[in-house]
């Protein structure tokens, strides 16, 4: 698992990246930790749009455990399968699990509309506002998502600032409090 601190701002980054390519009218369709490459200076960086399509195709694309539902089922796919993937892969680097495991695309299908298991103990690495986000965007159907890349981006960028900043406090507190107890015994 990764911090929030390296993670929030490289996925600022993916998500202006992502952004981008759906200006220009291109869904990537398999995002996954395999296809975000790092640069010399540990920026990561979008690759391999091997499967890219336009927004509206259909067919079964993408790698089964970063997949949502809609391309699972092989519907017509707009922008919220990259930002579902996305947010996936988010998941993934933040815990070190995937947030949703089968080896079938029916099994897979059903453990996303159960949502996320917020209850394993490796999820509460995860503060609240960002797991409110990662819940979001995992929703099992699209219109429960966030609507852009955008509106995604700036929900984004306000969930983990807010998160490392609390964590940032807590940590500040604690120090704080040692050295008002190493101040009573002196």
């Amino acid at each position: 698992a990764l911090p929030l601190s390296e993670v929030g701002p490289e996925l600022d980054a993916l998500l202006d990246a992502i952004a981008s390519a759906h200006a220009a009218g291109v869904v990537h369709r398999d995002l996954k930790p395999e296809n975000i490459l790092l640069d010399k200076s540990g920026h990561w960086n979008l690759a391999d749009f091997g499967i890219a399509a336009a927004p509206g195709e259909s067919g079964a694309a993408g790698t089964l455990a970063f997949a949502a539902p809609e391309q699972l089922r092989g519907t017509p796919q707009d922008e919220g399968v990259d930002r579902f993937a996305l947010t996936a892969v988010t998941f993934f680097a933040l815990t070190g699990h995937l947030p949703f495991v089968a080896h079938d695309p029916e099994l897979q299908l059903w453990r996303q509309e159960q949502g996320i298991d917020w209850e394993a103990r490796w999820a509460a690495r995860v503060p609240e506002p960002v797991r409110a986000w990662l819940t979001r965007e995992l929703a099992f159907k699209p219109v429960d998502r966030f609507a852009t890349t955008a509106e995604m981006r700036d929900a984004w960028s306000a969930a983990w600032k807010s998160a490392l900043a609390e964590e940032q406090e807590t940590a500040a507190e604690k120090t704080h409090g040692k050295d008002a107890r190493g101040a009573f015994r002196s």
